[in-house]
Protein backbone atom coordinates (compact mmCIF):
# COMPACT_ATOMS: atom_id res chain seq x y z
CA UNK A 1 0.00 0.00 0.00
CA UNK A 2 2.80 2.49 1.00
CA UNK A 3 4.37 1.72 -2.23
CA UNK A 4 1.33 2.56 -4.14
CA UNK A 5 0.94 5.62 -2.44
CA UNK A 6 4.65 6.56 -3.57
CA UNK A 7 3.98 5.86 -6.89
CA UNK A 8 0.60 8.10 -7.05
CA UNK A 9 2.58 10.95 -5.07
CA UNK A 10 5.49 10.70 -7.46
CA UNK A 11 3.00 10.50 -10.49
CA UNK A 12 1.62 13.58 -9.52
CA UNK A 13 4.58 15.36 -9.13
CA UNK A 14 5.84 14.76 -12.69
CA UNK A 15 2.33 15.64 -13.56
CA UNK A 16 2.37 19.13 -11.86
CA UNK A 17 5.66 20.16 -13.22
CA UNK A 18 5.11 19.01 -16.38
CA UNK A 19 1.84 21.44 -16.91
CA UNK A 20 3.11 24.23 -14.79
CA UNK A 21 3.47 26.88 -16.24
CA UNK A 22 6.80 28.70 -17.82
CA UNK A 23 8.90 29.70 -15.25
CA UNK A 24 12.29 30.54 -13.68
CA UNK A 25 13.58 29.55 -17.60
CA UNK A 26 15.77 31.94 -19.64
CA UNK A 27 14.70 33.00 -23.41
CA UNK A 28 16.74 29.92 -25.16
CA UNK A 29 14.06 27.96 -23.13
CA UNK A 30 11.11 30.74 -24.00
CA UNK A 31 12.22 29.81 -28.02
CA UNK A 32 12.01 26.25 -27.12
CA UNK A 33 8.78 25.91 -24.96
CA UNK A 34 6.71 28.08 -28.20
CA UNK A 35 8.89 26.53 -30.51
CA UNK A 36 5.25 26.52 -33.27
CA UNK A 37 4.90 30.22 -32.63
CA UNK A 38 8.41 30.96 -32.93
CA UNK A 39 9.84 31.74 -35.78
CA UNK A 40 13.99 32.52 -35.83
CA UNK A 41 16.63 33.59 -38.22
CA UNK A 42 20.48 34.34 -38.09
CA UNK A 43 20.86 37.57 -39.37
CA UNK A 44 23.81 38.84 -40.95
CA UNK A 45 25.65 41.93 -38.71
CA UNK A 46 26.52 43.24 -41.62
CA UNK A 47 22.32 43.26 -42.71
CA UNK A 48 21.15 44.83 -39.51
CA UNK A 49 23.88 48.21 -40.12
CA UNK A 50 22.02 48.43 -43.89
CA UNK A 51 18.32 48.59 -42.17
CA UNK A 52 19.01 50.69 -39.05
CA UNK A 53 16.20 52.83 -38.59
CA UNK A 54 18.00 55.39 -36.15
CA UNK A 55 21.34 56.79 -37.28
CA UNK A 56 21.86 56.94 -33.46
CA UNK A 57 22.36 53.12 -32.97
CA UNK A 58 24.51 52.90 -35.89
CA UNK A 59 27.61 53.37 -33.67
CA UNK A 60 27.00 50.27 -31.73
CA UNK A 61 25.94 47.93 -34.83
CA UNK A 62 29.64 47.48 -35.08
CA UNK A 63 29.90 45.73 -32.11
CA UNK A 64 27.44 43.15 -33.14
CA UNK A 65 29.01 39.06 -32.97
CA UNK A 66 26.27 37.31 -34.21
CA UNK A 67 22.05 38.08 -34.12
CA UNK A 68 19.02 36.81 -34.79
CA UNK A 69 15.44 37.71 -35.74
CA UNK A 70 13.06 36.27 -33.59
CA UNK A 71 9.40 36.99 -34.46
CA UNK A 72 6.78 35.51 -32.03
CA UNK A 73 3.38 34.79 -33.94
CA UNK A 74 0.56 35.99 -32.17
CA UNK A 75 1.42 36.42 -28.78
CA UNK A 76 -1.24 35.71 -26.08
CA UNK A 77 -0.91 37.67 -22.63
CA UNK A 78 0.62 34.80 -21.53
CA UNK A 79 3.25 34.57 -24.27
CA UNK A 80 3.56 38.14 -23.20
CA UNK A 81 4.32 37.82 -19.56
CA UNK A 82 6.71 34.98 -20.23
CA UNK A 83 8.63 36.53 -22.50
CA UNK A 84 9.16 39.35 -19.59
CA UNK A 85 9.41 36.97 -17.12
CA UNK A 86 12.57 35.02 -19.68
CA UNK A 87 14.18 38.19 -20.09
CA UNK A 88 14.55 39.15 -16.75
CA UNK A 89 15.47 35.55 -16.13
CA UNK A 90 18.41 36.07 -18.10
CA UNK A 91 19.54 39.50 -15.87
CA UNK A 92 18.65 41.95 -19.12
CA UNK A 93 17.92 45.32 -18.24
CA UNK A 94 15.67 47.86 -19.93
CA UNK A 95 17.84 50.23 -21.10
CA UNK A 96 15.29 52.33 -23.52
CA UNK A 97 11.64 52.50 -24.81
CA UNK A 98 11.69 54.71 -28.24
CA UNK A 99 9.20 54.74 -31.26
CA UNK A 100 9.97 53.66 -34.45
CA UNK A 101 7.85 53.73 -38.03
CA UNK A 102 4.75 53.71 -35.14
CA UNK A 103 5.90 50.35 -33.25
CA UNK A 104 7.30 50.78 -29.94
CA UNK A 105 10.89 49.44 -28.97
CA UNK A 106 12.48 48.56 -25.87
CA UNK A 107 16.39 48.21 -25.45
CA UNK A 108 17.47 45.15 -23.23
CA UNK A 109 21.33 44.76 -22.41
CA UNK A 110 23.46 42.61 -20.38
CA UNK A 111 26.34 44.43 -19.00
CA UNK A 112 29.07 42.01 -17.21
CA UNK A 113 32.46 43.54 -16.42
CA UNK A 114 31.57 47.20 -17.93
CA UNK A 115 31.30 45.40 -21.04
CA UNK A 116 27.85 44.50 -22.80
CA UNK A 117 27.45 41.37 -23.84
CA UNK A 118 24.13 40.78 -25.02
CA UNK A 119 21.47 43.22 -26.56
CA UNK A 120 17.64 42.37 -27.11
CA UNK A 121 15.58 44.59 -29.41
CA UNK A 122 12.18 43.88 -28.67
CA UNK A 123 9.57 45.40 -31.37
CA UNK A 124 5.87 45.18 -30.55
CA UNK A 125 4.00 44.99 -34.19
CA UNK A 126 0.28 44.09 -33.72
CA UNK A 127 -0.02 41.00 -32.16
CA UNK A 128 3.73 39.64 -32.84
CA UNK A 129 6.59 40.57 -31.37
CA UNK A 130 9.92 40.85 -32.95
CA UNK A 131 12.86 40.65 -31.08
CA UNK A 132 16.68 41.21 -32.35
CA UNK A 133 19.05 39.29 -30.18
CA UNK A 134 22.36 39.90 -30.41
CA UNK A 135 25.46 39.13 -29.13
CA UNK A 136 27.90 42.03 -28.87
CA UNK A 137 31.23 43.24 -26.89
CA UNK A 138 30.27 46.47 -26.60
CA UNK A 139 32.55 48.77 -23.58
CA UNK A 140 29.60 50.15 -21.51
CA UNK A 141 31.64 53.41 -22.09
CA UNK A 142 30.60 53.42 -25.76
CA UNK A 143 27.14 52.23 -24.93
CA UNK A 144 26.57 54.93 -22.30
CA UNK A 145 27.56 57.71 -25.35
CA UNK A 146 24.54 55.81 -27.60
CA UNK A 147 21.91 55.69 -24.98
CA UNK A 148 22.87 59.37 -24.10
CA UNK A 149 22.38 59.74 -27.73
CA UNK A 150 19.12 58.89 -28.49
Amino acid sequence: MKKLILVFAISGVALFTSCASFKDQGLNDYYSFYEKKVDKVKLPPILLNVLSGKEELKPILKYIKSAELVTINEASNKMKKNLESAIKYDQFHKYLNFQLGGEPITLYAIEENEVIKNIVFKIQSGKDIKLVDAKVNVPFSEFEKVMHNL
